[in-house]
């Protein structure tokens, strides 16, 4: 009888030991098969993180060369054209510099570059200034007064318009909104019409009416325009363009 039970002692403990071997291979199976599954996934995030990297960068560098070649085709062909507006005339490039260098042209590249990628991330407008400063400030920067004395026009840049102030009342009379940052105003001899030049790379020389602020004309510049002159005849007018190094002389005849 104790031979029985001895004999079935030893089949149960071998058969247990079976169970639990089989137990640790199963355990021993799963851990490799996750293991490997987890390294898959880890190297399939990580070539994708790559995949996404190299795409930006990409666009970023197709980018900076579609805008070397526009500024190269806009340097060889821009003072070539000739651009007209319905009341305002001509508009004709001057050349400043008679070559520009490649160091300032890549320059340009990089600063358009750089206030494409700091606007995508939300630090910069459109026009490149900071954000957070156009709610704030109008941004003055330019004025001029009519000939009597009695109104002066106040260009805000960061709030991109103009400002009508009656000097005897002191307050605001008109405001008039600009399509970009305005950087220079002039009054015509007649104090007839204002002429503002509107800063961006594509800029523009907005006329209005002085009297009731009504935009009467647009005419396109260069990049970037700034400090606009009108002759004593109000004939002319003279608009630098700052990134172009050349000024538009437009014809208000």
């Amino acid at each position: 009888m104790f031979d029985s039970i001895a004999v079935l002692a030893v089949v149960f403990a071998v058969v247990l030991a079976i169970v639990l071997l089989a137990i640790v291979l199963l355990a021993v199976v799963f851990a490799v098969v996750l293991a490997v599954v987890l390294a898959v996934v880890l190297f399939a995030v990580v070539l994708f993180a790559v995949v996404l990297f190299a795409i930006v960068l990409f666009a970023i560098v197709l980018f900076a060369i579609v805008l070397l070649a526009v500024g190269l085709a806009r340097r060889c062909f821009g003072r070539a054209r000739r651009r007209f507006q319905p009341n305002v005339g001509q508009a004709r490039r001057l050349t400043c510099c008679a070559q520009t260098s490649p160091g300032s042209l890549m320059k340009r590249v990089r600063y358009v570059t750089c206030l494409w990628v700091l606007s995508i991330c939300g630090l910069f407008d459109s026009h490149g200034a900071a954000a957070q400063h156009t709610q704030q400030y109008l941004g003055p920067c330019e004025l001029v007064a009519s000939a009597d004395g009695k109104t002066l026009y106040v260009a805000c840049a960061d709030a991109e318009k103009i400002l009508v102030v009656d000097i005897a009342q002191g307050k605001v009379a008109r405001e008039i909104p600009m399509p970009a940052r305005p950087t220079g105003i002039v009054l015509s001899p007649d104090g007839t019409s204002l002429y503002v030049s509107c800063a961006a790379a594509e800029s523009t020389v907005v006329a209005l009416s002085a009297e009731s602020g009504e935009i009467t004309a647009k005419i396109p510049v260069g990049h970037t325009a700034c400090g606009p002159a009108i002759t004593p005849d109000g004939k002319r007018l003279y608009v630098c363009n700052r990134f172009d190094n050349d000024v538009s002389l437009l014809d208000l005849q």
